[in-house]
């Protein structure tokens, strides 16, 4: 307490203020006490959530501080099936949403902080691996119409779909339905006109970081024949007959 009356308080808990005036001639001295309560203050935190990043990641480090200055803020997960908190690092499990709990416990000057909360997504990565491409050739040999792309991720929300780069429709892709590991199956149509086509499977995963994805598709058409050669023996054939006498018979 200043000379003044200004009181300042530095923390919480009771306090009692002691008022005296001096005693003089006429007066006795004069003393009296007045008590409060300091209440704890309040608190809270800023969590800001990391960007959504891949699961192949693996780890993320999350900060949050307090307003009252007070550490340690101390973290935890609430969806451990896509990701779990050790410290401040947090493990990436799988594909999905990834919630993160922020609290401070307060301390005898400062209340327990509300719970700050910050999510962000967990996505795939699509990879083809088994071949990396599509290509065909169509020769004089009974062409080998399917092939199966394999195509890896964690995602679950699959669609594929043939895109013409060169050549009109001459390709179909089955679309894939499973997971972590599917399955294109890519059919090209015959009776096409010799010549190289080209296109591109598009897979798209909502959940894939780097969706879509863009398969390369190749189509070499050779001839499927040689070309068709007519001859005669002889190269030419002639008939005579005379006016008036028997139509001759006979063939050549």
């Amino acid at each position: 307490v200043t000379s003044a009356g200004t009181v300042t308080i530095a923390g919480a808990g009771s306090c009692s203020i002691t008022v005296s005036q001096v005693a003089n001639a006429s007066y006795t001295l004069a003393n009296t006490t007045a008590s409060f309560t300091v209440s704890k203050a309040s608190q809270t935190i800023s969590f800001t959530a990391p960007a959504n990043l891949a699961l192949a990641a693996g780890t993320v480090a999350v900060s949050a501080t307090a307003s009252s200055g007070l550490t340690p803020v101390v973290f935890s997960s609430t969806t451990t099936a896509v990701c779990t908190v050790s410290g401040t690092t947090v493990t990436l499990v799988t594909v999905g949403a990834c919630a993160i709990q922020a609290d401070q416990a307060g301390n005898g000057n400062y209340l327990l902080a509300p719970s700050a909360t910050a999510s962000f997504q967990v996505l795939a990565t699509l990879t083809s691996t088994t071949p990396t491409a599509f290509s065909f050739t169509f020769g004089s040999a009974v062409p080998t119409t399917t092939q199966t792309l394999t195509v890896g991720s964690n995602g679950t929300a699959y669609s594929a779909a043939f895109v013409t780069v060169t050549g009109g429709a001459w390709l179909t892709v089955a679309s894939p339905t499973s997971n972590p590991v599917i399955s294109l199956n890519a059919t090209v149509a015959r009776n096409l006109n010799p010549g190289t086509y080209t296109g591109n499977v598009v897979i798209t995963d909502s959940q894939a970081v780097n969706s879509p994805f863009n398969v390369a598709v190749t189509l070499v058409v050779n001839s499927a024949t040689p070309p068709l050669n007519l001859s005669t023996t002889p190269p030419s054939a002639s008939f005579s007959w005379t006016t008036g006498t028997p139509v001759p018979t006979g063939s050549q």
